[in-house]
This record gives C-alpha cells, sequence and structure tokens, in this order.
C-alpha cells in the first residue's frame, strides 16, 4: 500500500490538521500520564511539520470512551497538552469549547483540540456533518498519524475534506512493517495468545497458507488441549464457540502442512487473585484453571523460536498468560524477552497486550537495539489485528495515494 506522506508538500503558510492517538493511561488522582510513548512517538513528525513553518498545527486525539452528553474531567487532553508544550518547547493553545462557534482561523501556531470524541458527531460520522464541516472549512492539509484508530469510521478519521490527504511518520512505518506480514510471498511464524480463539480466528485463517509455525499460548490454549488432547481443563476461560473455532483452525493445519506448537505443562490457581499457584502437566482439577504456561513449555516455546530461519517472519499477537499478575506472568515475559533478543529474523510485535509485555519485561535500550535491527512493536491493537486479519481500514482507504 503507497501512501502520500508530507516529504512533497508545501506547507508554509498552510493550516495542518494532525490526528494523533493520544490515548493514554493517565492517573485520575494527579493527572499525571503513566505512559508517554504514544505521545513521545508523535515528537518527530510534529518537529517536521514545525520546521516547515506552517501558519498553524491543530492537533486532534480523543482519549477514552466519554459521553458526549456529560463532560468528564479526568478524561480531558490538558494533561497531554502540557507534556507535548514542555517536550516541544512551544506555546500550544488549548482549545476546550470551541465546536460549533471558534473561528480557528484567528489562530497562529499550534491549537490542541480538547478531546474530540466529548463531541457526538465524531464517533456518529455521517458525511458532512456539522463536525466534518467545521473542521473542514479550515484545513489545507490532513495528516493522519494515528494508525491504531484507522478500523474507525469517525469523524476526524474519514471525514476531514481537504485537498491534501496524507500519512503521517508513523503510519508509514506501521504499513511499511505490517504490509510483508500480509504477503504472499513471505513464510512465517505465528505466534498466538489472549482468552478467546475467537478473537483470533480470521488472523490465524489470513496468514496460515504461509505459515510454517503455529505457537498458541494464552487461555485459548486449553481449548486446543481440551479439544485435541482430550485434557480436563477445569473451570479455565471457554467458550461456546470454541469447538468449532478449533476445528476449523485444525483442518487448515493439516491442509497447509503446519506445526502446531501447544502447551505441554501450565500453572494453575483456584482463581485468578490467587497467589498460591503449582505447575502440572496433566488435567486440571474440576476447582482449579489455568494461568499461564509452565517451565517446560517455556523452554519449548523458546527453542522452537531460535530455531526459526531467516527466511521467516516472526509474528506475536497476544499473552501467554495472565502476565499483569506476577505468579503468571513469566511464560508472557519470557517470550517477550526471547524475541526481543532473536538477532537473525523479522519481527512484529502485533500491538495490545504485545506491546505492553514488551514495555512492561523489557529495557527501553533492549527495545531500541530491537527496532534498530528493522523489527517492529505496533502501537495499535485492534487495527493492527484487522490490518493483519486482511480487511480494509476505512482511515487508510481516506487517505491519498498520490499527490
Amino acid at each position: 500500500m503507497n501512501l502520500a506522506d508530507h516529504k512533497n508538500i508545501d506547507f508554509k503558510n498552510k493550516t495542518i490538521m494532525i490526528r494523533t492517538d493520544y490515548n493514554v493511561p493517565i492517573n485520575d488522582v494527579y493527572n499525571n500520564i503513566s505512559d508517554h510513548t504514544r505521545i513521545d512517538m508523535t515528537i518527530p513528525t510534529l518537529k517536521e511539520i514545525i520546521l516547515k513553518k506552517p501558519k498553524l498545527i491543530i492537533i486532534v486525539s480523543h482519549l477514552g470512551r466519554p459521553d458526549p452528553s456529560i463532560y468528564n474531567a479526568s478524561l480531558s487532553l490538558l494533561p497531554i497538552k502540557n507534556y507535548l508544550s514542555l517536550k516541544l518547547n512551544k506555546k500550544i493553545h488549548f482549545l476546550t469549547d470551541y465546536f460549533p462557534n471558534t473561528d480557528l482561523s484567528n489562530f497562529t501556531g499550534i491549537v490542541m483540540l480538547e478531546n474530540i470524541r466529548f463531541i457526538k458527531d465524531e464517533e456518529n460520522y455521517k458525511p458532512n456533518n456539522e463536525l466534518s464541516q467545521y473542521l473542514s472549512k479550515y484545513i489545507d492539509i490532513y495528516m493522519n498519524e494515528a494508525f491504531s484508530c484507522c478500523h474507525r469510521s469517525h469523524t476526524s478519521i474519514v471525514g476531514v475534506n481537504s485537498k491534501y490527504k496524507i500519512a503521517g511518520n508513523l503510519l508509514v512505518d506501521e504499513i511499511k512493517h505490517l504490509s510483508p506480514v500480509i504477503s504472499k510471498k513471505n513464510r512465517k511464524t505465528l505466534i498466538v495468545g489472549g482468552n478467546k480463539i475467537s478473537d483470533k480466528i480470521k488472523l490465524i485463517e489470513n496468514l496460515i497458507p504461509e505459515i510454517d509455525n503455529l505457537i498458541i499460548g494464552g487461555a485459548m490454549a486449553f481449548s486446543f488441549l481440551k479439544i485435541i488432547n482430550k485434557l480436563n481443563i477445569g473451570k479455565t476461560l471457554y467458550y461456546s464457540n470454541s469447538e468449532e473455532c478449533v476445528n476449523r483452525i485444525e483442518i487448515l493445519i493439516k491442509k497447509y502442512n503446519v506445526k502446531l506448537i501447544l502447551p505441554i505443562d501450565w500453572v494453575i490457581a483456584d482463581n485468578i487473585k490467587s497467589s498460591e499457584c503449582l505447575t502440572i502437566n496433566n488435567n486440571i482439577p474440576d476447582d482449579m484453571m489455568g494461568l499461564d504456561i509452565g517451565s517446560e513449555t517455556i523452554s519449548l516455546f523458546n527453542n522452537v523460536i531460535n530455531n526459526i530461519s531467516s527466511d521467516n517472519i516472526i509474528v506475536w499477537n497476544g499473552p501467554m498468560g495472565v502476565f499483569e499478575k506476577e505468579e503468571y506472568s513469566y511464560g508472557t515475559e519470557s517470550i517477550a524477552k526471547t524475541l526481543i533478543s532473536k538477532k537473525d529474523t523479522k519481527i512484529v510485535i502485533g500491538g495490545g497486550d504485545s506491546t505492553s509485555a514488551i514495555n512492561k519485561f523489557v529495557s527501553q535500550k533492549d527495545i531500541s537495539i530491537f527496532l534498530a535491527r528493522d523489527n517492529h512493536m505496533s502501537t495499535a491493537g485492534g487495527a493492527c489485528l484487522e490490518f493483519l486479519e486482511g480487511n480494509s481500514l476505512p482511515g487508510l482507504n481516506y487517505l491519498s495515494t498520490t499527490l
């Protein structure tokens, strides 16, 4: 996919709107941003645009899922504006009650609009709705720097009309690294985890013709163990459509001669909050549940990963266990560290919990080295998954492919 970017556009004295995704965790009590990653990653793009001397940069983002009829101060972008102003060393005008009467053409420099989802038209997009008309009348150049929102048909994603509709650096980088994963030319190893097979079945079905190894962890692995190996999984998460999903995947595995690697031992406890756990390699008692992969499985998975040939692309999407709790984090932590340290194979970390796990368990120095080897950590969750499933994303379709 070739999207138009900002490299050959004259920004001087123009008004540019940049749609970012600053949906970051903020402490409710102190208004402290606990993870700046998404903001920091946009700084190079913003600095590049500032150097091009536009008349006005309008920064648009959302935070959370507010009810547009009720103002929620905890979802204000003000802490983000303050942090961004500090990082850019620039004054940023913060506009709260701007829609629909504030004339944006009266401003110069940098403006940040309050949480765009405070306006009901944002999520209830219709062509040329009031918000679309309001934003469009001021904009010379529209830039999407929010790949993580590109699966949404929201007004600020698909409804801002301008002569130029271009991709930002981060969005271009996402497409550059994710496109080889869905290419039929490239062999892959897919590592999936998480709770529900149904959440990942389209991903597996789209990639499986080119998959050599399919490694499955997380709660969904127990559905495979139950159906294929007849394992008693106790009260481990299991969904009504799990058997259908496993059967569909099993047919494809046989059709394409894919090597399926499942856990061979597991960490169990009586509930997710329990700190008392044990590792077994057989039936799970009826009053217990599987919450992580065991040490033998960790060794098995890591051995497979370390022996993957350089012509494979490794794709990881989903944790191996309940990694938010220390007792059930070792599987996810080990896979994360093994992938980060592997040097001879292209690796794509598929957003969401997998990226969160990398940030939790791996130092920023090691992450930087990993990315410098032309690997990728997606900042997107749902959009990344939909792209890898082969779906068309509204936000990408809306952008120009030529200038």
